[in-house]
């Protein structure tokens, strides 16, 4: 990139110069969308959320039976409510969406059958067998799905490949494929206290347990590197879970547990992952990185909003989440977005011509790193000094990957 040498040259000196300053009060990080109620609606519920901050779930409105619909949001096209798939029950959402915009969904509470919606149109996903009811729980970028079809011993896994039957990916009676990655890596759980990563070159693995009394292990997500989110919680009892992240053929490495029900939701290609914490105090969203570890979200959106962050559902990665908030005195919680204060980090001057990118940016930077500004913590270190040389060599990182 033009400058790239020289200004490599600039910074190596300059960490070797500047004093190391106090860090300046931390800006709010994220900034906060609302996505908009339908007109009567009761419930609106996110459920996933891809890399063009695409938002899909189900939403109840206040008619008779208690129905609810598929719907999505996009900041260009506003909250959308689909009609349910013809014959498939009265109960449908939307599970899923990929980058290309295909989403996955079904009749849920085993209402209806899993549905693929591509281009205005439903494909309803049959098995080869009888099987009519049953869950889309995910889609790939290429198009793969994967669920489960209710069968009388339990779920049955299968995933499924644009053009082709549904296929089930293992014998064992009651498993469900709940997360798929780009490589076609599947991650399920059997029954509820067994989880297991599959694909069709090496099979199933199971997830082994936190330790002897941890040992039932759900899952949430898998990300394109193969990292698996999930939940474990004790064997006998006890109304308490803990996240836990965990890669093939190694070791469930536990998360923070927040509050009594700690439970990850959501997690992107970079291992960061969003969840909630419940107990008798109520429900609190968190965002977990490897850098900062789990922290609350409500602290980190602007105070004079008002919001309270009670479940964070998904984040992409742009590190954008979709989140559940409620507001104190109002009777309904409300979906928001929260995007990352600075969406291209590298982009120190906020310009705006091309290349967004130049020297000025690390003119920048070294300002900010002087006046002790949050900005300057780059690889978001908590431990002190907060600003040092690590984050010279992080900028110049941010800066070689460039804007999205």
């Amino acid at each position: 990139m033009k400058g790239m040498a020289h200004a490599r040259s600039i910074l190596a000196a300059a960490a070797a110069l500047v004093v190391l300053p106090s860090v300046a009060p931390a800006q709010p990080e994220y900034t906060v969308t609302e996505v908009p109620r339908p007109p009567n609606t009761l419930i609106l519920f996110p459920l996933a959320m891809n890399n063009h901050a695409e938002v899909v779930g189900w939403v109840m409105l206040n008619e008779p039976g208690g129905l609810t619909y598929p719907w999505r949001w996009s900041a260009a096209s506003g909250t959308v409510v689909m009609p349910s798939p013809a014959g498939n029950g009265q109960r449908n959402r939307a599970a899923d969406i990929n980058d290309a915009g295909v989403i996955v969904g079904d009749g849920y509470d085993n209402s209806g059958g899993p549905w693929v919606y591509q281009n205005g149109q439903y494909s309803i996903i049959l098995p080869a067998s009888g099987e009519t009811k049953g869950h889309g729980n995910a889609i790939n970028s290429s198009g793969v799905a994967v669920g489960a079809f209710a069968a009388g011993t339990g779920n049955r896994s299968f995933i499924k490949a644009p053009g082709a039957a549904a296929a089930g990916i293992d014998p064992l009676t009651d498993n469900q494929a709940i997360s798929i990655n780009d490589s076609s890596v599947v991650a399920g759980a059997i029954g509820a206290t067994a989880g297991f990563v599959w694909d069709e070159a090496g099979g199933m693995t199971m997830i082994p347990g936190l330790n002897e009394t941890w040992t039932r292990m759900g899952v949430a997500k898998i990300n394109s590197a193969g990292l698996v989110l999930g939940n474990s919680a004790p064997y006998f009892g006890g109304n308490t879970s803990v996240p836990y992240l965990y890669t093939r053929h190694g070791t469930p490495l536990p998360l923070q547990q927040i509050a009594a029900r700690t439970r990850g939701l959501g997690l992107n290609d970079l291992g960061h992952a969003v969840g909630e914490g419940h107990d008798s105090t109520g429900y609190r969203g968190w965002v977990y990185t490897p850098e900062r570890g789990m922290r609350l979200l409500t602290p980190l959106i602007d105070p004079g909003l008002g919001w309270t962050i009670e479940t964070a559902i998904d984040i992409n990665n742009a590190g954008q989440i979709v989140a559940h908030a409620r507001r104190a005195g109002t009777t309904y919680s409300h979906v928001l977005l929260l995007t990352p204060a600075r969406a291209c980090y590298a982009n120190c001057d906020s310009s705006q011509s091309p290349p967004v990118l130049n020297v000025a940016d690390f003119s920048c930077f070294l300002q900010k790193y002087a006046a002790g500004d949050a900005y300057a913590n780059c690889d978001e270190s908590a431990e002190p000094p907060v600003l040092n040389v690590a984050d010279f060599s992080c900028f110049l990182q941010r800066y070689a990957a460039g804007c999205p």
